[in-house]
């Protein structure tokens, strides 16, 4: 599998800092305090403002770009030449047309509760050959401003992750 780390600071899907609402894994859906269904969710819930802009967190094309009132509503997926795609969820806009090049930080649609969604939110998932990775294992979160010592540690790390893969590849 190619090596695909997001920088902690540049490469995120929202401006500022983000929170996440829902992770990745088996969750419990409850509707008027009963329980709903039971499912595995492929990526994470990150809250917003309704309409803030949502922004490309890898280089490649759009695959598709589909407005719909089910499922992940209004959604974009991206993929790069490694095999890596990125889903964004339950969008009030897009922005972006399929088979556009997109690049890091680009804008490509608003926030929003499109689709099957309790809240204003992105879902963001990420997929390598079709198979679903936590986001979270892809990159850091800064949930507490610019902070040197988060900083430091991410790059530190960064340099040992780089180290072994170089080392074994």
């Amino acid at each position: 599998m190619p090596v695909f780390i997001f920088d902690l600071y540049n490469n995120k899907p929202i401006e500022g800092n983000i929170k996440i609402s829902s992770a990745y894994g088996p969750r419990k859906l409850f509707h008027r305090g009963r329980l709903r269904s039971t499912q595995f969710h492929h990526g994470v819930d990150i809250p917003g403002k309704y309409g803030s802009p949502i922004l490309s967190i890898l280089d490649g094309y759009v695959t598709v770009a589909k407005e719909q009132k089910y499922g992940y509503g209004n959604h974009v997926k991206i993929k790069n030449m490694d095999g890596y795609e990125v889903v964004y969820g339950h969008l009030s806009k897009i922005n972006v047309q399929k088979g556009e090049k997109v690049k890091v930080g680009q804008n490509i649609g608003s926030m929003g509760a499109s689709g099957f969604a309790f809240g204003t939110h992105l879902h963001l998932g990420i997929y390598y050959k079709n198979k679903s990775l936590d986001p979270l294992s892809k990159f850091s979160i800064n949930t507490s401003g610019n902070n040197e010592y988060i900083h430091n540690l991410y790059y530190k790390l960064l340099k040992i992750h780089y180290t072994i893969i170089n080392h074994y590849y």
